[in-house]
């Protein structure tokens, strides 16, 4: 028997970036005290609870300072953009306006973000920034995951009368992206030895969003479009060059060459006969080896598949012509795979149908039928109308 050698790996390495975001809600509210008062600070972190203002036109308010939201983003992460979300409302339209929103870290250090349209009689979130706005500063994980950092929200009447304003709580989503490795690495290897069946098999890269589509060009003539991992049997020994086509999400299309040695190998078949019982239909692939126990596997041709040790039977449910074949792996052998034709032919003459009745109760009768076929799908009609199928019906 001749030994196989054939181990390739490959390893191709790209940088690319991941984008990711995450939202957190604030931990804890504070106010500055210099001018109209906000109540109830303790409501600002949880939803459905509500901070207050009576806003008068000689005063804003008060400051409120959101922070401690908990991030924790990576070290090595590019801050691209901050979304802060504010949940609030008014007792009149046309009445509260932002004065102020900006980000702060022990004071602010963002440009002024506030809105410019009145805050609604209905309670509705106001967003501002973006996913690819920085508020006109330098941001850092570390400025971001300080337990000071935050956003504060100042506000102001704009008529002659005092109006109630409310804030029910604020989110602050984080857009950033980080750097990681597209490493290709392709490993192939023998299912067996002097199979010529091979595993070709390649890992995801380090990000869980990642999907990876492969394009296989094997070197014999057969391609196909499928993942990162791949089997595929060489059915004529000889050498061949390859590659596959990598594409996935964030990182670059790459090809990986790839050389493949198929191997001469040993024929331990014996014999391979197939014969038609008197079954509509059946069929009895009879296959015999020169040692004892090989793992063979049986494709009909149908669409159907088995798996055995030995001689297997298989239905066939229409007539046709059927191309299947029958693959082997054992250790002295090695691999192969033996083609075959199965024909069947219409079987409708010659099928008996037997049908017998019994009356259950005065009105109720059940019906049975034997066929001699066990492709016959029995149909029951009672006056042209469709009943049901199967051998048995009431």
């Amino acid at each position: 028997m001749r030994n196989f050698t054939i181990i390739l790996l490959s390893i191709i390495s790209f940088q690319a970036l991941s984008q990711g975001g995450v939202s957190h809600s604030a931990g804890n509210l504070t106010t500055t005290q210099s001018f109209i008062p906000w109540w109830n600070l303790e409501n600002g972190t949880v939803a459905g609870q509500f901070v207050e203002t009576e806003l008068c036109p000689e005063s804003p308010s008060d400051t409120l300072i959101f922070n401690d939201f908990e991030f924790d983003i990576p070290s090595n992460a590019t801050i691209l953009g901050i979304t802060v979300n504010i949940r609030k409302s008014a007792s009149d339209p046309n009445e509260v306006l932002d004065l102020n929103v900006s980000l702060v870290n022990n004071g602010i250090i963002s440009n002024n973000k506030a809105d410019t349209t009145y805050w609604s009689t209905n309670l509705s979130f106001t967003d501002y920034g973006g996913t690819n706005d920085l508020w006109g500063t330098s941001l850092t994980p570390s400025i971001i995951n300080s337990s000071s950092f935050g956003v504060s929200l100042q506000t102001q009447a704009s008529a002659s009368t005092c109006v109630n304003a409310w804030v029910d709580y604020t989110t602050i989503l984080v857009t950033y992206s980080i750097p990681f490795d597209c490493n290709y690495d392709l490993e192939i290897q023998e299912e067996q030895q002097c199979s010529n069946f091979f595993m070709f098999n390649s890992f995801t890269p380090p990000f869980e969003e990642a999907v990876i589509e492969g394009s296989w060009y094997f070197g014999d003539g057969e391609t196909i479009e499928a993942g990162y991992s791949m089997e595929h049997w060489y059915e004529t020994p000889g050498t061949y060059d390859g590659y596959v086509e990598f594409s996935s999400a964030g990182c670059p299309d790459t090809i990986i060459e790839f050389t493949i040695e198929a191997l001469e190998c040993n024929n331990c078949i014996d014999y391979l006969n197939i014969a038609e019982t008197d079954n509509c239909g059946e069929f009895i692939f009879d296959v015999a080896f020169s040692q004892a126990n090989v793992n063979t596997n049986w494709y009909f041709g149908d669409g159907f598949y088995e798996e055995s040790i030995g001689n297997v039977s298989h239905i066939y449910q229409e007539p046709g012509t059927y191309d299947g074949y029958v693959f082997y792996l054992s250790d002295e052998c090695g691999g192969m795979q033996i083609p075959f034709t199965v024909v069947v032919e219409e079987c409708s003459e010659g099928c008996e149908l037997d049908v017998t009745w019994e009356e259950i109760t005065c009105e109720y009768y059940q019906f049975f039928a034997e066929t001699n076929s066990p492709n016959t799908t029995v149909v029951w009609l009672y006056d042209d109308e469709y009943v049901g199928e199967g051998s048995m019906i009431g």
